[in-house]
């Protein structure tokens, strides 16, 4: 199950706030990315502080994004199709530029 699905289902809290263990979980997947990505240049802990700051941003940017996005469509799916898109495609980009 996607993390969208699971939103829409209520399995899961909303996930802007900061206090709920999803949050957190964020995060430190993201440090734990962003290390492993910045290891491989010999800037670990580079890596790991744009790890955190990215999925801090990511969290909170993409959830406002996509609540503005379900009220213009009226819908969730579609709001969650793009912000779904969007990611994917940012990490393409900046897996990219990283080579």
């Amino acid at each position: 199950m996607s993390a969208s699905q699971a939103e829409r289902r209520g399995f899961e809290s909303h996930r802007p706030l900061p206090c709920t263990v999803q949050f957190g979980a964020r995060i430190v997947s993201g440090a734990l990315s962003g290390a492993a990505v910045g290891g491989g240049g010999s800037s670990l802990l580079g890596g790991l502080v744009a790890g955190v700051v990215g999925a801090v941003v990511g969290t909170l940017g993409g959830a406002a994004v996509r609540s503005r996005l379900g009220k213009a469509f009226g819908r969730d799916l579609p709001a969650a199709l793009i912000e779904d898109a969007i990611a994917i495609g940012g990490a393409i980009l900046v897996v990219g530029l990283l080579q």
